[in-house]
Order: C-alpha cells, then structure tokens, then sequence
C-alpha cells in the first residue's frame, strides 16, 4: 500500500516477545484507522525500530508521523 492521502499518520511501534522470552519490536503506519505500511523485519530493540519506522513515514508521505504509538 501507499502513503497517499491525507489525515493524520500514526507510527505504531509493536513489542512481540516469543516463548523463549526474547523480544522483537515492529513498526507500522497508521491512517484513519488503516494501515497503509509496515515494517518487513523485526528490529532487536525499540529505538532502532523507531528509528525505521520515522524514515519509512517520511519516505512514504513527506513527513514525520503525526503520533507515536508504542505498546
């Protein structure tokens, strides 16, 4: 899918944890409750995948996201 359109952008960063209890975060974009992008790989921690994810956005649509959303 692509960035285009208009409205706000959130950038949702993920925490997976698997049953070993390592972690993985992911990253996806969000507009008016759809998303229209997310991360092909898992990041080893939350900054770097933060760090993706802003790029992502502003590749995608001109700009950094509107919201950040970490959970």
């Amino acid at each position: 899918m692509t960035g285009a359109g208009t409205g706000a952008v959130e950038l949702i960063i993920e925490r997976w944890t698997g049953p070993d209890k390592g972690e993985d975060f992911h990253w996806s974009l969000w507009r008016e409750g759809h998303r229209i992008a997310m991360g092909a790989e898992a990041h080893g921690d939350a900054r770097a995948c933060e760090v993706a994810g802003m790029a992502a956005c502003r590749r995608m649509t001109g700009c950094a996201p509107d919201r950040v959303t970490r959970l």
